[in-house]
């Protein structure tokens, strides 16, 4: 039986892989250390992964300088992890694992599919040379500051034992790191790689609350090895609050286990809204069209349904700035440095269900807001909420 030639590209690139041989070794400090940093929380290892350039199914369009416009189809260099007859599965240099199924176009240039490709192709395409360039990382995974993306690539290049870029990779950073030169926040380049690797590991464990397959407990070892390996950055205090509200979630739920929406629908009103109210913690970013969604997995709208009777319950809720599951990466004009993901904490939730069931709009001024810290008394917004409450039960509004 003949191998096709994409085939047999990947048989011999696992082959060299996974060959038993002294792992390559960084001859700087700074890239050990940094190396050190990304092990536990950073992207897994590309050991024995085959490169591919996907081909998205998604296209762009690029216009000329005498003003013609020319379509291009949209690629993503990955890490091949798996195939199937009709899907294959890639992992990015992010290290998030994304599911493409093969079109039956073959004819069609943009059809979904991939191809083989050397590391050096992605190292070159991230430096523009070569003839191409591409984006490393994903618009929906935490972006790298563009010096910690040298260091990534450099990690996968010593995992593979390219030693040449390797030696390449670590010469162009050696020379960032050796400038004197304090950046708008005073930091020297080194001191400023740690702080963005502390910030892209604090991006991947929020990223990691966006998935109702990662534990409490994982998240929070996620948060405190930020705490424990870079302790004084500025990302690690946030880090610290985080863990913190995680581990609360975790004792509560010990004592008291969320019920489902099952569950929760068969009790009196009064009781579906309190456990509703517990539930907003997992609320994820939905999307309408999912095909995975199901009854109850849109909490804020479960207690919608349920209108005033999830009032008070609501408002009890507003000053709860413990991190919900609904974390979302994408475009929102943020460059990677300050790309730290957008997610909610349960107050601003109870405050999305508290503004559609009233038509009125409580403006959020950073009292629920995730890193927020509450007060011993109720803040000025739920005053103003319970205010309102008041009025409408006084106007008899039940």
């Amino acid at each position: 039986m003949s191998v096709p030639p994409w085939a047999a590209a990947c048989l011999a690139f696992i082959a060299a892989a996974t060959v038993p041989a002294t792992t390559t070794q960084a001859a700087s400090p700074a890239l050990q250390e940094a190396f050190g940093w990304l092990e536990a929380a950073g992207p897994p290892s590309a050991r024995g992964l085959q490169p591919v350039e996907v081909w998205t199914g998604h296209y762009g369009v690029t216009v000329g300088e005498d003003g013609t416009r020319q379509e291009h189809a949209l690629t993503l260099p990955a890490f091949l992890v798996s195939q199937e007859a009709d899907a294959f599965q890639v992992r990015t240099l992010g290290g998030k694992l994304e599911t493409f199924k093969t079109s039956d176009q073959p004819a069609n240039p943009r059809h979904v599919r991939f191809e083989p490709r050397s590391f050096e192709w992605m190292v070159e395409g991230h430096f523009g040379r070569g003839g191409h360039r591409h984006a490393l990382f994903r618009d929906d995974e935490p972006v790298p500051s563009g010096l910690l993306q040298q260091v990534i690539l450099a990690r996968h290049c010593r995992d593979i034992q390219a030693e040449g870029l390797l030696k390449r990779l670590e010469d162009e950073i050696e020379q960032q790191l050796q400038k004197t030169d304090r950046n708008h926040d005073g930091l020297l380049p080194k001191e400023q790689l740690t702080e963005d690797t502390a910030r892209y590991l604090l991006q991947h464990a929020v990223l990691a609350l966006g998935s109702a397959s990662n534990s409490w407990a994982d998240i929070r070892q996620r948060l405190e090895h930020v705490v424990k390996i870079l302790p004084h950055t500025t990302s690690a205090p946030k880090a610290r609050l985080l863990a913190d509200r995680v581990t609360e979630f975790m004792e509560e739920e010990r004592a008291r286990p969320l019920l489902s929406h099952q569950e929760i629908i068969k009790l009196p009103v009064e009781q579906q809204a309190a456990e509703q109210v517990r539930r907003l913690r997992t609320q994820m970013m939905l999307v309408s069209e999912d095909p995975n969604m199901r009854e109850g997995d849109n909490v804020v709208e479960e207690l919608v349904k349920l209108g005033n009777a999830a009032v008070p319950a609501l408002i009890a809720a507003v000053d709860d700035c413990r991190p919900a599951r609904n974390v979302y990466f994408g475009q929102n004009g943020w460059d990677g440095l300050h790309r730290d993901g957008q997610f909610s904490s349960v107050g601003e939730l109870a405050l999305d269900a508290l503004g559609k069931i009233s038509g009125r709009l409580f403006v959020n001024r950073g009292e629920a807001d995730v890193f927020a810290t509450p007060g011993d008394t109720p803040g000025a917004l739920r005053q103003e909420i319970e205010a309102w409450w008041a009025g409408h039960q006084a106007k008899g509004g039940r």
